[in-house]
Protein backbone atom coordinates (compact mmCIF):
# COMPACT_ATOMS: atom_id res chain seq x y z
CA UNK A 1 0.00 0.00 0.00
CA UNK A 2 1.39 3.77 -1.06
CA UNK A 3 0.90 6.83 0.61
CA UNK A 4 -1.39 7.20 -1.75
CA UNK A 5 -3.85 4.44 -0.46
CA UNK A 6 -2.71 5.24 2.69
CA UNK A 7 -4.07 9.04 2.26
CA UNK A 8 -7.39 7.21 0.63
CA UNK A 9 -7.99 5.16 3.49
CA UNK A 10 -7.53 8.12 6.22
CA UNK A 11 -10.02 9.81 4.40
CA UNK A 12 -12.00 7.13 3.89
CA UNK A 13 -12.45 6.89 7.93
CA UNK A 14 -12.76 10.80 8.13
CA UNK A 15 -15.57 10.62 6.41
CA UNK A 16 -17.10 7.71 8.26
CA UNK A 17 -15.95 9.54 11.94
CA UNK A 18 -18.01 12.83 10.21
CA UNK A 19 -21.20 11.33 9.17
CA UNK A 20 -21.58 9.67 12.80
CA UNK A 21 -20.79 12.97 14.62
CA UNK A 22 -23.33 14.31 11.98
CA UNK A 23 -25.82 11.71 13.68
CA UNK A 24 -25.58 12.86 16.87
CA UNK A 25 -23.04 10.36 18.44
CA UNK A 26 -20.51 12.40 20.78
CA UNK A 27 -17.52 10.56 20.46
CA UNK A 28 -16.68 8.39 17.50
CA UNK A 29 -13.23 6.34 17.20
CA UNK A 30 -12.40 4.01 14.63
CA UNK A 31 -9.05 1.25 14.65
CA UNK A 32 -8.88 -0.40 11.12
CA UNK A 33 -5.69 -2.85 10.28
CA UNK A 34 -5.23 -4.16 6.88
CA UNK A 35 -2.39 -6.54 6.01
CA UNK A 36 -0.60 -5.57 3.05
CA UNK A 37 2.00 -8.31 1.75
CA UNK A 38 5.15 -5.31 0.59
CA UNK A 39 4.44 -3.52 4.17
CA UNK A 40 3.03 -6.32 6.58
CA UNK A 41 -0.23 -4.92 8.69
CA UNK A 42 -1.10 -1.20 8.29
CA UNK A 43 -3.11 0.38 10.98
CA UNK A 44 -5.03 3.84 10.77
CA UNK A 45 -6.97 5.16 14.02
CA UNK A 46 -9.07 8.06 13.99
CA UNK A 47 -11.87 10.00 16.34
CA UNK A 48 -13.97 13.04 16.89
CA UNK A 49 -15.44 14.40 20.00
CA UNK A 50 -14.15 14.67 23.59
CA UNK A 51 -10.86 13.30 24.29
CA UNK A 52 -11.66 12.34 27.68
CA UNK A 53 -14.86 11.02 26.09
CA UNK A 54 -13.31 8.79 23.91
CA UNK A 55 -10.10 7.37 25.97
CA UNK A 56 -12.46 6.76 28.43
CA UNK A 57 -14.53 4.33 26.32
CA UNK A 58 -11.38 2.64 24.83
CA UNK A 59 -10.44 1.91 28.24
CA UNK A 60 -13.80 0.39 29.42
CA UNK A 61 -13.39 -1.58 25.73
CA UNK A 62 -9.88 -2.87 26.98
CA UNK A 63 -11.36 -3.55 30.19
CA UNK A 64 -14.02 -5.65 29.58
CA UNK A 65 -12.60 -7.40 26.94
CA UNK A 66 -10.11 -8.40 29.42
CA UNK A 67 -12.61 -9.91 31.78
CA UNK A 68 -14.42 -11.93 28.65
CA UNK A 69 -11.04 -13.42 27.87
CA UNK A 70 -10.54 -14.60 31.28
CA UNK A 71 -13.79 -16.08 31.81
CA UNK A 72 -12.75 -18.17 28.21
CA UNK A 73 -9.64 -19.43 30.43
CA UNK A 74 -11.18 -20.04 33.48
CA UNK A 75 -14.31 -22.06 31.34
Amino acid sequence: MNDEESKAALKLLEGHVARLREQGFDTVQIFCTKFDDSNGTRYWELGGGNYLGRYGHVALWMEREKQLECRKDNE
